[in-house]
């Protein structure tokens, strides 16, 4: 009797196949309507994000009769922090207004961004900048060596009319195992050195960020230990 008992107090085999086919069907039903209403509510975040920082950049506008050099320059007045897509996404300005439209639209690479992105490569320092390293790293694993120096852009698969022209103030080239980043005229670049330290960076006298593919590493003016940068600091600035 007490073996019946015991018996009757189990599960057996198609019992528990049974809960575990009912909790993988519930697992396949909810895990999607989480992942898409997470995809939502970060589609939704980024939106009313895009709209504090437009606003604000009209009323910066107003305020001093130009464009911000970035959206770092909203921050603390206009806006509390840096905006940050919950979704990665990296912000760029997709239009640049003229006087008798002062409002722009600010796009993001994730949810909004209607129209060609500035360069081949995305809009903003952070998107180019990792890209070329992305292909310069693979075409280092693919042929052993760094592109050569004069057809680095074609090495790359990249045309080099496209670079002619400053993105976001800043003018990007490409040179064997390295990257270069200048200001346009009338900008300049600050950015901070391990020691705490600020240098500046003007368009005159060929000052720039280097960025040397081999010991993965930010300069500025020359490749040098000592000129080693913290490239996250990076600001760039009407002069």
């Amino acid at each position: 009797m007490k073996r019946r008992l015991d018996s009757d107090m189990g599960f057996t085999l198609v019992e528990l196949m049974t809960v575990i086919l009912v909790i993988a069907v519930l697992v396949t039903i909810v895990v999607p309507l989480y992942a898409n209403a997470r995809k939502l509510a970060e589609l939704r975040a980024c939106a009313a994000t895009r709209t504090v920082v437009e606003r604000s950049d009209h009323a910066f506008y107003v305020a001093n009769a130009r464009r911000p050099a970035s959206v770092a320059d909203l921050v603390g007045t206009y806006i509390k922090s840096t905006p940050v897509c919950p979704a990665g996404g990296v912000y760029a300005w997709v239009d640049q207004a003229d006087p008798t439209a002062p409002a722009r639209t600010l796009g993001c690479s994730v949810h909004y961004f209607p129209t060609a992105p500035l360069s081949p490569l995305g809009s903003s320092f952070s998107e180019i900048s990792t890209n070329l390293m992305t292909l310069m790293a693979k075409y280092y694993a693919a042929h052993g060596h760094w592109p050569s120096k004069k057809t680095s852009y074609a090495d790359l698969g990249l045309v080099a009319a496209d670079w002619t022209k400053p993105i976001e103030h800043l003018y990007f080239s490409t040179s064997g195992s390295r990257i270069s980043i200048r200001p346009e005229k009338d900008y300049v670049i600050t950015v901070k050195r391990p020691n705490g330290k600020t240098v500046t960076l003007t368009s005159k006298d060929d000052h720039s960020l280097l960025y040397s593919a081999t010991d993965k590493a930010w300069y500025y003016d020359e490749i040098d230990h000592d000129k080693v940068i913290t490239i996250s600091s990076m600001v760039v600035k009407p002069k």
